[in-house]
This record gives C-alpha cells, structure tokens and sequence, in this order.
C-alpha cells in the first residue's frame, strides 16, 4: 500500500474513501484515481497501484483536483439524503394527520414526565433502584421530547422560514 502514501499528499479525501472499507466508496474513489491516472475507469487494486506509481507529477495535480472533485461530490450525496430524511418526515405528519395518536402519545409522555418528575422530588428514591428510576425518568423524558420535537421540530421552523422567504 505504499501507492496510497504516495497519492495522500494529493487527494487525502480519496484515499481516505479507500482504506475506510464499506461497499461503494472505496470502489468509487479507485475509479476516480484509475480514470484520472490511466484514461480508464477501473478499481482493479493492481492497475490503480500500477498507475500511481508510474504518474508524472502533472497526474498528481489533477489528481488534486480529482479530490476536490470528489469532495464536493460527497458534500452534494448527503445534502441529498438530508434532503430526502426532511422529506420522509413530512411525508409522515401528512400521511398521519388527523390521527388522534399524533397527538395522545406526546401528552401522554407529557403527563408520565410530569408525575414522574413530581414523585422524584416528593419522595426518597431506594438507593438499591436510583439507577433504574433515573434510567428511566431519562428515557421518558427522551420520549416527551420526541414528541414535542414531532410538533414544534426544525421541519416547523423551516416551514415558517420558507414563507418568510416568500414575502
């Protein structure tokens, strides 16, 4: 792998995508190299060390480029998926409006947080349970605030931050 050190001066962010492992990316960036290098997209390991090492210093720098490239690339897919995430949320307040559960289940976790919170203040916790009633008052709290998140969320603001937008 002595190929790799050669070329990290020049696209760490392609290199990096090599030795991360996973599916796609390590396959997607050799292609980068081996096309920049060779003319030829390939993410046969023995070609792309073949071109690395042979590479002029010429190669090297739109190999640079290559990686800046690759970087906006990457910027641009998780855009993308946030952008679908933001959608699927919506798509499920639309799907499951009007449903009296949207709005039971945040008050009932509003109610249980509330008593919750009151007995944890009004009464002495056993030491042998203090840390499962503490657990638990942090998972019913993490519960009410899903749901108040569900209601009053980011996907909210952005909505209001589009109409301000639109005027």
């Amino acid at each position: 792998m002595e190929w790799l050190k050669k070329i990290a001066g020049y696209a760490p962010d392609i290199v990096g995508a090599i030795v991360s492992g996973g599916a796609t990316l390590p396959a997607t960036a050799m292609r980068i190299i081996s096309k920049e290098l060779t003319g030829i997209e390939t993410d046969n390991p023995q070609l792309v060390e073949k071109a690395v090492n042979e590479a002029t210093p010429d190669q090297l720098l739109k190999l640079r480029q290559a990686n800046n490239d690759f970087i906006i690339k990457k910027m641009q897919i998780e855009s993308d998926e946030r952008v679908n995430e933001r959608a699927d949320t919506q798509d499920a307040r639309k799907q499951n409006k009007g449903h009296w559960m949207t709005w039971l289940l945040p008050l009932l976790m509003f109610c249980l947080f509330s008593a919750m919170s009151w007995a944890l203040l009004k009464f002495a916790i056993p030491e042998s349970n203090r840390d499962l009633l503490i657990f638990m008052a942090g998972q019913v709290s993490g519960f009410m605030a899903a749901g108040v998140t569900y209601w009053l969320g980011s996907s909210r603001g952005s909505a209001e931050k589009s109409s301000i937008m639109q005027k």
